[in-house]
């Protein structure tokens, strides 16, 4: 038992002899803890620190918050963690809880994941400070609808204007799946290659190069880009293949019109543009398009991986819509299977 190394605990109350029991497993490296309510901390042990590299709390927070949260803090967040995962309520109140203790710190903390809600949560200067607490922040997941910035506007080009409190922090940042408002405010400068940026299917981004200039201020070119909502516009391909020309990875969600053009404007050709690309994906966010229909459209598919491959694409695999995912095997042909595509 003293080598246990993970433990998951679901609706359970931690007290001061539940804590004396996991600060005895010095192997302990990884809790998730779900719908629990957290004690205070017996005082001989608010010195030491758990040696855990991973965490997940989800629903541990009473109404009043604030005081859980400290505990939560206290009891659980260690020097060494790497991996932190929360749900959005508890999220908004550790981010509250660091900004009222500044010198609050997650030195060793690379990963850190917000679980999907559509509860509204924190603000901006909370999460900020959060971000300026974890140095070595490598990859961020906030999904958009946990936290709905307010003032932002619907401007996609500029966004609102970088914030003081953003500079500086989070600066090594290498992947970020947010809002497109966050996403904008913390690319610039910072080593980002991985982009998820979330938007609203009220104002989905147009996709020419005004609207896409903003996600090319990083400081290295991105590997991997997924934008949704968009809308299509003509040779949108083409003006994203100049500005991303070292994409491995494409994923657009689109909102409204036919997309029956994408089959006779050859976009086998303009898949074949990404000289890197090695994954494509287009997600109709509409209830219905006609580009679905019909027992035809899996042979349409492939005339356009087999229009890809012949102008030179090295591409791996292509999601068109709720249709056929295609992964090529390593014997060069295709293999179709039914999947919604996400």
């Amino acid at each position: 038992m003293r080598k246990l190394q993970r433990i998951e605990l679901l609706y359970f109350n931690i007290t001061s002899e539940m804590y004396r029991h996991l600060y005895s497993l010095q192997h302990l490296r990884d809790i998730s803890l779900v719908g629990l309510t957290v004690a205070e901390m017996p005082e001989d042990l608010t010195g030491g620190a758990l040696p855990l590299t991973k965490l997940s709390i989800k629903h541990c927070l009473k109404e009043d918050g604030e005081s859980e949260a400290a505990r939560v803090y206290r009891a659980l967040l260690c020097p060494g963690l790497q991996t932190l995962t929360l749900d959005p309520r508890t999220a908004d109140t550790v981010f509250k809880y660091v900004a009222r203790n500044p010198t609050l710190t997650f030195p060793s903390l690379l990963s850190f994941n917000v679980s999907p809600s559509p509860e509204i949560l924190p603000n901006l200067h909370s999460l900020l400070a959060f971000l300026r607490s974890c140095p070595n922040l490598s990859r961020f997941v906030l999904p958009a609808n946990s936290i709905p910035f307010q003032g932002s506007p619907s401007d996609h080009g500029r966004g609102f204007a970088y914030h003081e409190d953003a500079k500086g922090c989070a600066s090594k940042i290498r992947s970020i799946h947010a809002s497109a408002d966050l996403v904008r405010l913390l690319l610039p400068g910072r080593p980002i290659g991985d982009v998820e940026a979330f938007l609203h299917l009220e104002s989905p981004l147009p996709l020419d190069e005004s609207a896409l200039e903003p996600y090319r201020c990083g400081a290295v070119p991105l590997k991997k880009l997924s934008l949704g909502a968009v809308t299509w516009t003509h040779n949108c391909l083409e003006a994203l293949a100049r500005l991303f020309p070292d994409l491995e990875l494409l994923s657009l969600r689109v909102v409204g019109g036919s997309l029956s053009d994408w089959y006779n404007d050859y976009l086998g050709c303009r898949i074949a543009a990404f000289k890197l690309l090695d994954s494509f994906a287009i997600v109709p966010l509409d209830e219905h398009d006609e580009l679905w229909e019909g027992s035809e459209t899996a042979e349409r598919e492939r005339k356009i991986l087999a229009q890809a491959e012949e102008y030179g694409s090295f591409i791996t695999y292509m999601c068109l819509g709720q249709h056929d995912i295609w992964t090529k095997r390593g014997d060069g042909t295709w293999e179709s299977r039914f999947e919604t595509c996400e």
